[in-house]
């Protein structure tokens, strides 16, 4: 019995996220990563930005249109957008850099038909660094943008409501 009840646990957000990643996998310039029931999309900034820039190259425009067109067939999950920089220049720079770059890429989702209200943007400048910050593959590493997908309210309300129904009565 504990054993069937289990198999509810988190199916629906599960195979939610399972068709998302699939979907999003498609799209150039992006990068999935499944992180339990959150899925991570990363983008190289190189692709994105020119160094020191926030406006978005016409080839990553394209990018995150495609990308845009997989996040409205699937509607609920919200979205956390993070801009990233190397640890060139001064750090109030790279923050404001890192988050003009975030709201670059959700200005250019909403264009794309993305509700504003399920994406939030955080510039974190170069904090986390994922790359080598003494070599310029390194720092090209940590000029990246990353979107974070998660179900929303919504989807964990359907997904709880199953669990609670593959319970034993």
């Amino acid at each position: 019995v504990g054993a069937a009840a289990g198999a509810g646990t988190g199916a629906v957000i599960g195979h939610y996220m399972d068709k998302q990643e699939k979907a999003l996998k498609e799209v150039k310039g992006a990068k999935v990563e499944r992180q339990g029931d959150q899925l991570l999309v990363k983008f190289n900034s190189a692709i994105l930005f020119d160094t020191g820039k926030a406006k978005l190259k016409p080839q990553s425009q394209k990018d995150l249109g495609e990308f845009a067109k997989v996040l409205k067939e699937y509607k609920d999950t919200d979205l956390v957008i993070e801009g990233h920089t190397d640890n060139t220049g001064k750090k109030d720079a790279n923050l404001k850099l890192s988050q003009a770059r975030a709201d670059a890429v959700i200005t250019e989702l909403e264009r794309n038909g993305v509700e504003r209200s399920r994406m939030t943007g955080h510039g974190l400048g170069d904090t986390q660094p994922v790359g080598d910050n003494t070599t310029s593959d390194g720092r090209q590493q940590n000029r990246r943008v990353q979107v974070q997908i998660a179900a929303n309210q919504a989807l964990r309300q359907k997904d709880a409501a199953a669990q609670q129904q593959a319970q034993p009565h």
